[in-house]
């Protein structure tokens, strides 16, 4: 299929007039000849052609749209590309640090409960050590020492059960120190959420504006050459 000989007008204004008045000066001299048919015929050929003309030039006008709406998509899908793939590394990497500090949390806790009943289980050998004392002397001297061991057996209990209430209240420490930790972990979440959030809503704007750009010359294009056309086709048929 051979390519329509006015694509080459394309963007060439002045060419395209010129061919037009060549015709316009065929149809005068058509006239002068008072070859009234020929020269009706040639009016309705330029019509034609100016018509087809400006149709061509609004195609290309749409073609140059579409090659450079699809380079801008391209340009947006990379730059969100690029947005995300920054943030996801944000966002991994503070995920990892998150975890080891949790960790290591968790194991200092671990290591002070640990220390903490250490410690309670000496004093309860100790205070255990001293009933038994206090039971070998109880045999040796009969019933006398009877009331010692009972308040060293009471002393045992009431440490045992402060011991359970400094672990409880141990526990419930680093319970608290371990939400705190987790909500300042979610804070920060929300922080990198809302930096990512925004970069892509900026980069939307950036699209659409360079989009609605490409919109409006677009369509200014295809109104000036509607409006060229009827300007001229008002001229031939004053003339």
């Amino acid at each position: 299929m051979e390519e329509d000989p006015f694509k080459a007008f394309i963007g060439k204004q002045e060419y395209l007039d010129n061919f037009f008045q060549i015709l316009e000066i065929h149809k005068k001299s058509c006239l002068r000849q008072n070859l009234l048919e020929d020269a009706e015929m040639t009016q309705k050929n330029i019509l034609m052609l100016r018509t087809h003309a400006a149709n061509i030039e609004k195609e290309s006008l749409q073609q140059k749209f579409n090659k450079d709406f699809y380079e801008l998509e391209l340009w947006n899908k990379e730059q969100v590309d690029k947005i995300n793939k920054y943030w996801e590394g944000i966002a991994l990497d503070y995920e990892k640090k998150f975890k080891e500090d949790e960790e290591q949390l968790l194991q200092e806790q671990t290591a002070k409960m640990e220390q903490l009943k250490t410690f309670q289980l000496e004093k309860q050998n100790q205070c255990t050590i001293s009933i038994q004392l206090k039971l070998i002397e109880s045999s040796e001297s009969g019933s006398r020492r009877n009331s010692e061991v009972a308040k060293e057996k009471t002393k045992l209990k009431d440490l045992k059960q402060r011991q359970r209430e400094e672990r409880k209240k141990l526990s419930g420490s680093h319970k608290k120190q371990l939400e705190i930790t987790r909500m300042k972990a979610e804070k920060k979440r929300n922080e990198i959420a809302k930096k990512w959030k925004s970069e892509l809503e900026i980069q939307e704007k950036k699209f659409l504006k360079h989009k609605k750009e490409l919109l409006n010359k677009l369509n200014v294009g295809k109104k000036n050459q509607d409006l060229r056309l009827k300007a001229k086709k008002r001229a031939m048929v004053a003339k």
